[in-house]
C-alpha cells in the first residue's frame, strides 16, 4: 500500500469533500458550491482513487460516511478552518500595516523638533495614516528597521559607518551643525572662550556604553587620534540622557555631543563648538521597501528644506 501525500489533493477538492460530508448529497453539495452534480461526483471519485478506499456508501437517496471519511472530515474541517483563519489574520495585518507608519527615534536625544513640522504636514495630506513613534536605544534602531519592526529610523550620522554594508539607504534631515564639547560650568576649562580638541588631552570623557554605541566611541577616538592622543575615558553611561545626567551631577568630566542631546541646554553646562566638525540627523530606510507610503514620507521629509538647519 503506497503512502498518499496531502499535496495530492487541491484545497478545493478538500473543501468540496467537506461540503458533501455535511450535505450527504452530491446534488445538494453542487447547488451550494454553484457547480454541477457530475463535477462533484467526479471529484469525490478522483479522491477515492487516489486514497485507495471509498469515502461514502452510496445509498438510494443519500450518502453515508465511511469510518475513514469520518476521520478525514473531523481532521480536515479543523485544518481548513485554521487555514482560512490564518488568511483572514494575514489580510487584516497587511491592511492595518498599510495604513500605519512606525518611526523609530533615539530614546535619549530630542530630535523630533527637527522633523515634526514635516510629519504634521504629511499627516494632513494623509489623514487615513496612523503615524506612531517608538523610542529605542540608538544601537537597536537599525536592527529593528531590518526586521520590519520600524518603517524608518531617525538616528545620528556617526552611525553611518555601520550602514554601509546593509541593504539600507539614508539621507540627512537636519544638521547640528557642529560637534560640541560639553562640560560643567565649574570645570576650569569653562572659563575659556574657545576650545580645540588638543585642549582636551588631559581631560576625562564620559561616554555612552560601547554596547550599542560603539560608533559614538569610535568617533571620539578618531577625533582625538587626529590630534595625536588617546581619549581618557572616565566612565560610561547606558545612553545619552544618562551620560548628560552624570555630567551634571558629578560636575566633572566632559562629553562629546551635539545640539540633539537631552539636558544640553542646562544652565549648569557650557558648550564649545568644535571647528571643522559636523553632526547631522539622518533618516534610514530599507532599500527594498514595498510600501509606497514609506517612500512618499521619506521624500516629504528629506526634500522639504525648511526643516533643515534648525537651531
Amino acid at each position: 500500500m503506497s503512502r498518499v501525500d496531502f499535496l495530492d489533493f487541491r484545497l478545493y477538492q478538500i473543501q468540496l469533500f467537506l461540503v458533501v460530508c455535511e450535505c450527504k448529497s452530491f446534488t445538494t453539495a453542487s447547488q451550494m458550491l454553484n457547480t454541477t452534480q457530475s463535477a462533484v461526483s467526479k471529484s469525490i471519485t478522483s479522491m477515492e482513487t487516489t486514497l485507495g478506499f471509498p469515502l461514502f456508501e452510496r445509498k438510494k437517496n443519500r450518502l453515508e460516511l465511511t469510518e475513514a471519511s469520518r476521520i478525514l472530515y473531523a481532521e480536515w474541517k479543523h485544518a481548513i478552518r485554521n487555514i482560512q483563519s490564518s488568511i483572514d489574520k494575514a489580510y487584516s495585518a497587511y491592511y492595518k500595516r498599510q495604513s500605519s507608519l512606525i518611526i523609530g527615534e533615539p530614546d535619549s536625544m530630542r530630535t523630533d523638533k527637527d522633523y515634526l513640522p514635516a510629519i504634521k504636514d504629511f499627516q494632513v495630506m494623509h489623514p487615513e495614516l496612523n503615524i506612531s513613534f517608538v523610542e529605542k536605544p540608538i544601537g537597536e534602531l537599525i536592527s529593528n528597521l531590518l526586521t520590519d519592526e520600524l518603517d524608518v529610523a531617525i538616528t545620528v550620522d556617526y552611525e553611518i559607518p555601520s550602514l554601509k554594508n546593509l541593504d539600507v539607504n539614508w539621507k540627512i534631515i537636519a544638521e547640528s551643525p557642529k560637534l560640541t564639547i560639553i562640560m560643567h560650568i565649574n570645570n576650569p576649562l569653562a572659563a575659556k572662550d574657545k576650545l580645540e580638541i588638543i585642549d582636551l588631552k588631559n581631560e576625562e570623557f564620559i561616554v555612552m556604553s560601547p554596547l550599542g554605541h560603539q560608533n559614538y566611541i569610535d568617533l571620539l577616538v578618531r577625533l582625538c587620534n587626529a590630534q595625536g592622543f588617546e581619549p581618557k575615558i572616565n566612565s560610561s553611561a547606558p545612553n545619552a540622557r544618562s551620560m548628560m545626567s552624570t555630567l551634571i551631577r558629578s560636575q566633572s568630566g566632559i562629553v562629546l555631543g551635539n545640539r540633539f542631546l537631552y539636558d544640553g541646554n542646562s544652565p549648569e553646562l557650557k558648550h564649545f563648538e568644535l571647528d571643522n566638525t559636523e553632526s547631522s540627523l539622518i533618516i534610514v530606510w530599507k532599500n527594498q521597501t514595498e510600501r509606497p507610503i514609506v517612500n512618499d514620507f521619506i521624500k516629504a521629509v528629506v526634500e522639504n528644506e525648511q526643516y533643515k538647519d534648525v537651531n
